[in-house]
């Protein structure tokens, strides 16, 4: 009796150890279908612009990042942002009777991040007012406007590459070094989410999950996905930590 139990114990631990076999497999393959997935048709540009609106009587200057643009009607709209922080200044040019008068209605810093739609409205009386908009994930390229931005500064990470990339930080031995290499890739790259969550899993300690999940947000094509971050944590704290935080920036 004794050996028929043992017996049946060791089929059991078997057939459970085939089980969980065969589960790991398939995450594997559905992860790499999702990497294939969202790294088809996904293009480099942040896809972010700036509005300007100004009353139809005036004309402004506007100086971003240390750039200069000019509007030739009350209203100037500058694409293809970088993701990050701007310095924006606008000034204001009014007639007054034979001259015109300048004054700066607008010195101050905005963040986009994919996507952004940043409107700037200067009212009658001079008031600026700063609007980010909800973000509009467009997958399309987008031609430099006004000589700010091009398509070309970032490249597809396509499967290989993105491998690559994993093998590197695996053989690492250092989160805070995996941590840089990782930064490097995704400033450099379009990423997806799901690319993120596999790089998260390389990491020991989940303060470092943490922190490139705070850090590479800003950089993903695909924010609406972000929500699948989370299955790279160990705990529901980091979870809570990420939302609210994505829920200031």
């Amino acid at each position: 009796m004794y050996r028929r139990i043992k017996t049946r114990g060791k089929i059991h631990g078997t057939l459970v150890e085939i089980i969980e076999s065969k589960l790991n497999v398939m995450k594997k393959v559905i992860a790499s279908i999702l990497v294939s997935l969202f790294t088809v048709g996904v293009f480099a540009c942040s896809v972010s612009s700036l509005t300007v609106k100004a009353p139809s009587y005036s004309n402004f200057t506007v100086i971003l990042d240390n750039k200069k643009f000019q509007s030739k009607t009350n209203t100037l709209k500058i694409e293809n942002l970088e993701i990050g922080k701007h310095h924006l200044k606008i000034i204001v040019n009014r007639a007054n009777g034979k001259y015109w008068s300048s004054e700066e209605v607008y010195n101050g810093y905005f963040n986009t991040t994919m996507g952004t739609k940043v409107v700037a409205r200067v009212g009658p009386n001079n008031a600026t007012e700063i609007k980010l908009l909800a973000n509009h994930h467009k997958t399309k390229r987008t031609k430099s406007v006004n000589g700010y931005g091009t398509c070309s500064k970032k490249s597809n990470m396509n499967t290989q590459e993105f491998l690559n990339l994993k093998t590197t930080i695996s053989e690492t031995s250092f989160d805070n070094t995996k941590y840089k290499i990782a930064k490097q890739a995704i400033y450099g790259n379009t990423i997806s989410s799901v690319q993120i969550t596999e790089i998260m899993q390389l990491f020991s300690f989940e303060r470092t999950k943490l922190d490139l999940a705070k850090y590479a947000y800003r950089y993903v094509v695909d924010q609406q996905n972000y929500y699948l971050v989370n299955t790279a944590f160990d705990f529901n704290s980091s979870t809570v930590k990420l939302s609210e935080y994505l829920a200031v920036i």
